[in-house]
């Protein structure tokens, strides 16, 4: 479950979107017929609200490219904590709930770590999600070391792709910013070290995917040349 500051992993089915595997495709035909191999791996970044479907379409690329590429298995990099009877149970339906063919690897806090794992199972991941790592790292960590911990670790995961040329991330985050400026200083911390988090992942990113309302909005195609 990736709603504000809750824990968990959640799934979902949903349709592949023809065109962001033709785009991919191109993108991939680019490459071969350069004659060149990128540089660096490939960072997929999907956003979007509560119930949007950005779970499963998540879920649906990654395997969708793995058998592309004639991979068996895709590295599920899990972020959620049981903290309690009731998400254990719901991790543990979300895990039922997906393909035999994701390996999990569960990682609460030092996501580059995490990566590195889960990167040894296959090279392809999915991350789910930022907004759950995030409210463990708030948990965890004091007021004035969340925000540069969170920062340092997503510079970890990107610098890490510079050196997988043939890794591919899709990270799930959510888009919490959109509403009324909470009431409390901790929740606004979260919702601003969130946006900084989204920011820094989408400008380095090859492709950008919002979901609403259980349809893809594509917002960038092609890769960043800088991250802020």
């Amino acid at each position: 479950m990736a709603d504000g500051v809750s824990r968990g992993s959640k799934t979902g089915n949903a349709p592949v979107d023809a065109r962001g595997r033709t785009g991919l495709i191109f993108l991939q035909a680019l490459g071969r017929e350069s004659g060149r191999e990128d540089p660096k791996g490939n960072l997929c970044f999907i956003s979007g609200g509560a119930r949007s479907g950005k779970s499963g379409f998540a879920e649906t690329r990654a395997l969708t490219l793995a058998d592309d590429q004639h991979q068996s298995h895709v590295a599920y990099l899990a972020t959620g904590v049981a903290m309690d009877p009731e998400f254990a149970a719901r991790i543990a339906h979300h895990r039922e709930q997906r393909s035999p063919r994701f390996v999990t690897v569960e990682e609460s806090l030092d996501l580059s770590n995490g990566l590195q794992r889960a990167l040894e199972q296959s090279p392809i991941v999915l991350l789910e999600c930022i907004s759950t790592w995030l409210g463990n790292v708030f948990h965890q960590k004091d007021e004035a070391e969340r925000e540069p911990f969170a920062l340092a670790q997503v510079d970890a995961i990107l610098d890490n792709l510079q050196t997988r040329p043939r890794a591919t991330l899709y990270v799930v985050t959510n888009e919490i910013g959109l509403g009324i400026v909470p009431a409390d200083a901790y929740t606004r911390q979260y919702r601003d070290v969130h946006g900084r988090v989204n920011h820094r992942l989408a400008a380095a990113s090859d492709e950008a995917v919002r979901r609403l309302c259980g349809l893809p909005l594509r917002m960038r195609r092609g890769r960043s040349e800088s991250r802020p």
